[in-house]
């Protein structure tokens, strides 16, 4: 089923991963090496984690900051062009393959609006180097870099939860000696259509939940000042009213007939370093955003599928699953 869904939607992901990968998993920002005292900072695109592999893409200029020292002005710049490339690295129309010398050639990747790109219509987000021996070889590296864009950087894809999976296996201890009595297993708790119930009864049977990031970030921590507030990020096509009916539509349509399908259009976290991951989710969580999700998703997964887990591990991962999933059911729907 999940196959299913993602080849109608055009999800070009056929396996279980995490969607959202920090930018320095693959992109490395580093400092330009010249003889002035200016802070500059270029960008690099990896083939492999930790800065190994052969280099994919790399920025064609430098970045400043705000003055000659501004570092963390430099880096925003550089953040700001890795965004540029991951939005438009993936179509292959914004690549173009160019001549490096009498045999050889390389290919950049351009923005698609001519109205960015002047006055000089040649300027590039990124640049391939060192050249190939063929325009042949140079667009079978431009398929290359788009799909590890894709796979690492797209956002596209969703997760998909069995509530059947979550049913709670532990009551509470009655040993009224016990010197930390276990409250019980924590249950899931969604919203009733029935005005006469606060709650549905069953929750469990014959459910699914599919979780889609939304194309949308906000800011999540505690102390955010505007957190209401929404800016544009991966994947971006599903920022798209008409996307989302189609593939809400293709999501009922795939079900086998006996599961009621749950969809949920979740906003990731302004930024990578402000909330750490996995966070514990308390019991009066309204709100969640993907990248917490999806921690605490894979780790109950990994209890599911891994054998030999211990009993307290998986039920600790069960529990903040649970709560991640009442969260959801709680949040308002997206705009």
């Amino acid at each position: 089923m999940e196959r299913r869904i993602a080849h109608l939607t055009g999800i070009r992901r056929q396996q279980r991963q995490q969607l959202i990968q920090p930018l320095t998993a693959y992109f490395e920002i580093y400092d330009e090496a010249d003889d002035d005292a200016v802070v500059e900072k270029r960008w690099r695109l990896w083939e492999r984690p930790e800065q190994s592999g052969a280099v994919l893409l790399s920025s064609v200029f430098h970045f400043e900051g705000a003055n000659d020292a501004d570092e963390a002005g430099a880096i925003a710049a550089a953040q700001a062009s890795i965004q540029q490339v991951i939005h438009y690295g993936l179509d292959t129309w914004n690549y173009h393959v160019l001549p490096a010398g009498a045999t050889t050639f390389n290919f950049a990747l351009r923005h698609p609006d001519a109205a960015v790109r002047e006055p000089d219509d040649s300027v590039s987000l990124g640049l391939s180097n060192p050249p190939r021996a063929s325009a042949a070889a140079a667009q079978a590296a431009i398929r290359e870099t788009i799909e590890h864009l894709y796979t690492h950087y797209s956002a596209e894809g969703f997760h998909l939860v069995e509530h059947i999976l979550l049913r709670p296996q532990r009551g509470p201890d009655t040993d009224p000696t016990a010197p930390e009595p276990y409250p019980g297993d924590a249950l899931l708790a969604r919203p009733s259509a029935n005005p006469d119930t606060a709650s549905e009864i069953d929750p469990y049977s014959y459910q699914v939940s599919l979780i889609f990031p939304s194309g949308y970030a906000r800011d999540f921590s505690p102390a955010a000042s505007n957190p209401e507030a929404r800016s544009p990020v991966p994947p971006h096509r599903f920022r798209d009213r008409e996307l989302r009916r189609h593939v809400e539509r293709i999501v009922q349509q795939s079900c086998p007939a006996h599961l009621r399908p749950l969809i949920y259009w979740v906003d990731r976290h302004v930024s990578e370093q402000s909330l750490p991951f996995p966070e514990p989710i308390p019991e009066t969580a309204t709100d969640i955003s993907f990248e917490q999700f999806e921690a605490i998703y894979f780790a109950w997964l990994n209890t599911q599928l891994l054998p030999g887990v211990a009993a307290e591990a998986a039920i600790a991962a069960r529990n903040q699953m649970i709560l991640a999933m009442n969260a959801l059911s709680a949040a308002p729907p997206p705009l």
